[in-house]
């Protein structure tokens, strides 16, 4: 029984290691501003003054923010 134990812990922290690689192969680690979180807040006030507040959530404007300030381009569609 402690075999089993054993064996499927291994499996488990194995997967997960694999998912993490995924992750980060995927998603690159990207350095943010100590600012972001005022910065998103400034750039959600002035959708809201246009009315465009609900246009995005915090996440995707701190990712917009970020892209940005690293000159990385952004994709106007979200992947299928």
């Amino acid at each position: 029984m402690e075999g089993r134990r054993v064996s499927s812990a291994y499996r488990w922290a194995s997967r997960l290691l694999r998912a993490d690689n995924l992750l980060r192969e995927t998603y690159p680690y990207h350095p943010v501003r100590e600012s972001i979180w005022q910065d998103t807040a400034e750039l959600r006030q002035r959708l809201a003054d246009k009315g465009w507040h609900q246009c995005a959530s915090p996440v995707d404007l701190m990712v917009a923010l970020t892209a940005a300030r690293m000159w990385m381009p952004i994709s106007k569609r979200s992947p299928a």
